[in-house]
């Protein structure tokens, strides 16, 4: 096991300055494993990074936590996790039944499909910083396209499940999305049209409705490669 570089204060992962880091394991020939993601909330205490060899100095150890800059709240600045999941709270908020209002969430579920859109399309960024000489040091967690998915469409899916028009928009845009995206990122699309349309089985109670979703869903699986039956 590596070194255990602990965080003093706890505060949300605002900035993980790769440069930085990646310099600092270069000049001292690390390998530098950075533990939570941008946007992810860690306690004091808990492991910010964990890096090898274990013989490092409190320098390193200091170094290192300046590279994973923590703050009181989440920002827009790296956090791309943020921007959707407050798309989809706005959608949760429209769907309440104190306000219920369908159309804005709908409109959230537009502007979800085109940032994944725009995301599947987009180079993944390297988690593995490796040297001129081949070594490996740094390494970094990015949210996965799977993650993004869940979480623009999940908790839509879940507290929305009772609605037919909603879930109908829903799984037609996970259609919209597929046919737009690369074949690579069709499962996770897939399996949250799976799960719509298991929600709206036991969710609506009116078949003709519940028909509705349905139908939307086997567009959907028509646009989805390898998608199944489910």
């Amino acid at each position: 096991p590596g070194a255990t570089v602990r965080a003093v204060a706890s505060g949300y992962v605002q900035v993980i300055d790769e440069r930085a880091l990646f310099d600092l394991a270069e000049r001292h020939t690390l390998a530098i494993r950075v533990a939570p993601r941008i946007g992810e909330f860690v306690l004091s205490g808990a492991p910010l990074a964990t890096v090898w060899p274990t013989s490092i100095g409190d320098d390193c150890h200091d170094a290192i936590r300046d590279g994973v800059v923590l703050g009181s709240e989440r920002t827009m600045q790296n956090d791309l996790e943020l921007g959707i999941r407050q798309l989809s709270d706005i959608a949760l908020k429209a769907l309440s039944p104190g306000i219920n209002d369908p159309t804005t969430a709908e409109l959230c579920i537009d502007r979800l499909g085109e940032a994944l859109v725009r995301l599947a399309h987009r180079a993944r960024p390297r988690e593995v910083r490796s040297g001129k000489d081949g070594a490996v040091h740094l390494m970094l967690q990015g949210p996965s396209f799977e993650r993004l998915v869940g979480v623009a469409f999940a908790q839509i899916r879940h507290y929305g499940a009772g609605d037919a028009t909603v879930m109908e928009y829903l799984v037609a845009t996970l259609g919209r999305v597929a046919s737009l995206a690369p074949p690579a990122h069709h499962e996770p699309l897939a399996h949250q049209a799976r799960l719509v349309l298991a929600g709206a089985r036991e969710q609506i109670t009116l078949e003709a409705d519940a028909e509705r979703v349905v139908a939307a869903g086997d567009w959907t699986r028509s646009r989805v490669a390898g998608s199944g039956r489910g």
